[in-house]
């Protein structure tokens, strides 16, 4: 099947990904244009986006989100743990 993502936020992103996985053809359209970064330094330099300002600020995945990604993604959810990513239970969270 082939299927349009609108919006590259992290939810089109991992929907994306989860889609592709799937076996599904898909293409994410974006009003940015996005670039793959060659490392997270270069990444962190060019995360303003005049659409998303937003992109820059602290973000945090719900427990079932991360459930998810751990189960049925778990090179991505390795990938995010090994780039500096934080778990950070929600009883700590005040």
């Amino acid at each position: 099947m082939r299927i349009a993502v609108i919006g590259g936020s992290a939810a089109g992103m991992l929907a994306s990904l989860f889609l592709t996985r799937s076996g599904h053809e898909v293409t994410m359209m974006d009003i940015d244009e996005l670039r793959l970064p060659g490392s997270a330094e270069s990444a962190a330099e060019s995360a303003h986006r005049q659409s998303a300002p937003q992109i820059v600020q602290p973000h945090g995945i719900w427990p079932r989100g991360r459930q998810l990604i751990a189960d049925r993604l778990p090179d991505v959810y390795a990938a995010l743990l090994d780039a500096g990513v934080l778990e950070v239970p929600i009883s700590d969270r005040r």
